[in-house]
């Protein structure tokens, strides 16, 4: 279902600013578009064809940032997202965007920058969409709130990185992995004092295999030693059979991370790309959408 091409604003938007047109977007997902006096708007909501009434968050001399507060008319490209998180959670501003309209808006990006930065002036003559856009990831990431917070994994905010959002099912991996990452964080609440913070991971991440049928779990954060994450990593491969096994990697420390430690289960996972066998490791590297990896492997 499209959205309607024009949307009514409330008196409350018509008061707050100015109408802007986008005209494209950052790789990060906000609208561009000039105000009348020529500086740039970057706009948190908005999408290529929709012209909105936007709220000024920060000024300075040559560009605004901006959120979309009112919707007078809608790209004829906007769809309705599959994922109810999606207005709220950063991860896919681009998913209200028609599938064609959103790759050739990668292509435009990618011509552009090759244009800036590396001066060639290169065309694109063919692009191989990816088959799925939805449960195709290997590896998820999941921002865990603090312990004060109750239990809670998810993803930062679009409009404040602080604020986390918590999610139920990442459309974007096997449901699974969220069930992983949730679970994980209920049994160290369940299984660890209150006043144990460094027991208390920051991130979650799941790492799987193509098939969805094999996961390791990473939790990071939470520095050694760790009393009751053997018993934890063992009842957790236990209670879901498809994960495999439990790492942890403590705390940064002046931005590099230490090697990951393990707790239970298996320490990699086997899994292929094309013809070739490849080992999944819980800090090691893989492309997170197999099926364009295979095509690249094949090239």
């Amino acid at each position: 279902m499209r959205y309607a091409e024009r949307v009514s604003e409330s008196r409350s938007d018509a008061a707050r600013g100015p109408v802007v047109e986008i005209r494209d977007v950052t790789t990060d997902g906000r609208g561009v578009g000039r105000l009348d006096d020529g500086r740039v708007a970057f706009v948190d909501g908005a999408l290529p064809g929709d012209t909105v009434r936007i709220e000024i968050t920060r000024e300075r001399t040559s560009r605004v940032d901006a959120v979309a507060v009112g919707t007078i008319v809608a790209s004829p490209d906007r769809v309705d997202p599959p994922c109810p998180h999606q207005a709220a959670c950063g991860g896919c501003p681009l998913m209200p965007l028609a599938p064609a309209a959103a790759l050739a808006l990668k292509v435009r990006h990618l011509e552009q920058t090759l244009r800036r930065v590396g001066r060639l002036a290169i065309e694109t003559d063919e692009v191989i969409a990816a088959p799925r856009t939805e449960r195709y990831r290997t590896r998820l990431r999941f921002a865990v709130a603090p312990r004060a917070r109750g239990v809670a994994v998810g993803f930062h905010a679009a409009s404040d990185p602080a604020r986390l959002v918590p999610v139920d099912d990442c459309l974007l991996g096997p449901g699974e992995m969220t069930r992983i990452a949730r679970r994980a964080v209920e049994l160290i609440a369940a299984r660890t004092a209150e006043e144990d913070d460094a027991a208390w991971p920051t991130h979650v991440t799941v790492r799987g295999t193509r098939d969805g049928a094999a996961f390791l779990l990473v939790l990071e954060g939470i520095d050694a030693p760790w009393t009751a994450g053997r018993t934890i990593g063992d009842a957790l491969c236990e209670e879901i059979p498809a994960l495999r096994g439990v790492h942890v990697i403590g705390r940064a420390r002046r931005g590099r991370s230490p090697a990951p430690r393990h707790l239970a289960g298996a320490r990699r996972l086997h899994d292929t790309i094309g013809p070739f066998a490849v080992a999944v490791e819980p800090g090691g590297f893989l492309q997170v959408n197999p099926d364009v990896a295979e095509r690249l492997y094949a090239c």
